[in-house]
């Protein structure tokens, strides 16, 4: 179970004009777009209804690549033939070619006929694979397409707009496998026993060999919608998608608006040092990090989930928790959070130092669970065995679950740099302990201290959301607006908070208590919920935490969890024993 530790905010201030950048270029329709984020670089005409022609084959090719069938071989019928026109790789009825190289005939010579075999290969008839084709276009959020064949000819009345289009590049380029078929330059594509040599329609690929910055993706023609061009970019971390509709001069429009969106890009580092508490060890903490250099536009957020503490041995690299990284409320990446130090365990023990150790490994004098062990064998502690020279060696075994109630005025930390008083203070224990979650200087209610790893994990892992209900105390008084906000969540540093429950518990002039029952732990949220609908917050308690309840114990006093509420706490934990229970 990984535990929420803080929130890191990264501002990067950006401006983007809805007008050309002095350029001449012609096109109709132009949408720039980060590939990542899906943030609009540049944008003109985006959402105007367009022929799309020939880059409508980047939906084909896709659904193609999603199927898990690219190695089948299709044996080609006239149906595939029926009414193709311009562009072939010259399929005849009887060929026998895989569907990776009608793939490949597509993209890289835009083969009408290749496009065809594909859709009624993988859905029987054209007219059905032009549904499949809507419905995957709406469910990745191109609202403003309608597609009708899967080459692209206007047949039918199709239409799409550089928005949409800028999306389904954006999707379609995550799949390893269609994003190596449109980099591609030229290619030998097998039709029954014959070898052919295609080659690439999409000039930019050739254009900066030397860089290679240009990694697709498509290019189109026809009467109706004129020249479009659907290109792919890499630029540094990133990948820029360019679309033009209608472009006379579109080779060198992507070149220009792609090089002018880059400069408007800032770096950011994502990283931090964190240390983790450590059990059985020669010192407090294990040092861990993460890191990332991205290059980036807009607001980038940082939650970092990790163990509350961690118990030797550790090896460096050991992942013990992740920082997931934020765009505009959805995630982006999850980066792990690493050990970056070695802590050994029998050093720890007391039984030699860490060298002397290691040369006790390897003369064959430690077995662990009664097996010659090797220098890099990782053990558990709580489980494991380990035995030197035939002497089982022994860390802290027993467990302790403890309940505070926690008063004011206490920090929720170990130990303190700035002298406070912390809840350790409170805490008469043998062993050391370690606080599960926490709860801020001025709350007040149920903590619990624990020193069985397993048991924190479990309980502080952000998915399994077990309820914990507050008594809290506002002023000046609360209406039905108020709460209804506050229960359907409140955006707090840039993030909305989940659904709530939130009830009146008592009610008179200038002061209301309410029952917050929340399934997420954030940082002071509850202050900062109240805060933002314009209460003022007198008093936090927490009064339970899962099943388990603070009931009569006094501030500032401890008891050990029976048995029973361990079990209660690790069930109600467990997504899998909730659903059981329902």
């Amino acid at each position: 179970m990984l535990k929420k530790i803080a929130l890191f905010l990264f501002t990067l201030l950006f401006a983007f004009p809805n007008v050309a950048f002095g350029s001449t270029f012609s096109a109709s329709s132009l949408c720039v777009m980060d590939m990542t984020t899906r943030q609009i670089l540049y944008e003109s005409n985006i959402y105007e209804h367009r022929s799309v022609a020939s880059t409508t084959k980047i939906m084909t090719c896709l659904i193609a690549c999603e199927s898990n069938k690219l190695n089948d071989i299709v044996t080609v019928t006239s149906q595939m033939l029926d009414g193709t026109e311009g562009s072939l790789i010259y399929l005849k009825a009887g060929d026998k070619i895989s569907l990776y190289d009608l793939c490949l005939g597509m993209m890289l010579s835009s083969g009408n006929d290749a496009a065809n075999a594909v859709a009624v290969y993988l859905k029987k008839t054209i007219e059905n694979f032009a549904e499949y084709m809507n419905d995957t276009a709406k469910s990745i959020g191109m609202n403003n397409t309608h597609f009708s064949t899967p080459s692209g000819l206007d047949k039918g009345q199709p239409y799409s707009c550089a928005h949409d289009m800028a999306l389904l590049a954006s999707c379609a380029m995550e799949n390893k496998m269609f994003s190596k078929i449109v980099s591609l330059q030229s290619a030998d594509i097998k039709i029954n026993d014959d070898i052919k040599t295609i080659y690439n329609h999409n000039k930019l690929l050739s254009y900066n060999l030397k860089d290679g910055k240009f990694i697709g993706v498509k290019t189109g023609f026809t009467e109706k919608a004129g020249r479009c061009l659907v290109s792919a970019k890499k630029y540094e971390n990133n990948t820029i998608i360019c679309v033009t509709l209608n472009c006379p001069d579109d080779w060198d429009a992507h070149t220009y608006y792609t090089e002018i969106c880059e400069k408007k890009y800032n770096y950011i580092t994502i990283s931090n040092e964190i240390k983790i508490d450590l059990v059985g060890g020669n010192k407090n903490y294990v040092k861990c990090r993460y890191n990332k250099k991205r290059c980036l536009l807009g607001n980038v957020k940082v939650m970092e989930y990790y163990y509350p503490f961690a118990y030797a041995p550790i090896k460096k690299g050991d992942k013990l928790g992740e920082a997931i990284v934020y765009y505009n409320d959805k995630i982006l990446e999850r980066l792990p959070i690493e050990a970056d130090e070695d802590v050994k365990f029998m050093a720890e023990c007391g039984v030699a130092s860490r060298r002397k150790s290691e040369e006790l490994i390897e003369m064959g004098k430690v077995k662990v669970n009664g097996h010659v062990a090797h220098i890099g064998d990782k053990i558990n502690p709580k489980k494991d065995i380990v035995a030197v020279r035939g002497k089982k060696i022994t860390k802290e075994e027993r467990m302790y679950y403890i309940m505070l109630n926690k008063p004011r005025g206490y920090v929720t930390t170990v130990s303190d740099e700035l002298g406070r008083k912390t809840v350790m203070d409170l805490v008469d224990c043998d062993a050391r302990v370690y606080p599960v979650g926490r709860l801020d200087k001025d709350s007040e209610g149920l903590l619990i201290l624990t020193n069985d790893g397993s048991f924190a994990n479990a309980l502080t892992h952000p998915k399994h959301n077990y309820a914990k209900v507050y008594r809290v105390t506002v002023r000046p008084s609360v209406n039905d607006e108020m709460l209804e906000k506050m229960r359907n969540g409140i955006e707090i540093d840039g993030r909305k908070t989940a659904p709530c429950d939130i009830n009146i518990i008592s009610e008179e002039e200038g002061r209301v208590v309410l029952e917050f029952i929340l399934r997420e732990g954030r940082n002071r949220q509850i202050r900062k919920m109240c805060e933002a609908v314009g209460l003022q917050v007198a008093r936090l308690k927490r009064i339970s935490i899962g099943p388990v309840k603070l009931g009569m114990l006094q501030t500032g006093k401890t008891r050990r969890l029976t048995d029973n509420e361990v079990h209660k706490l690790l069930r109600s934990s467990n997504p899998a024993t909730q659903e059981e229970n329902k």
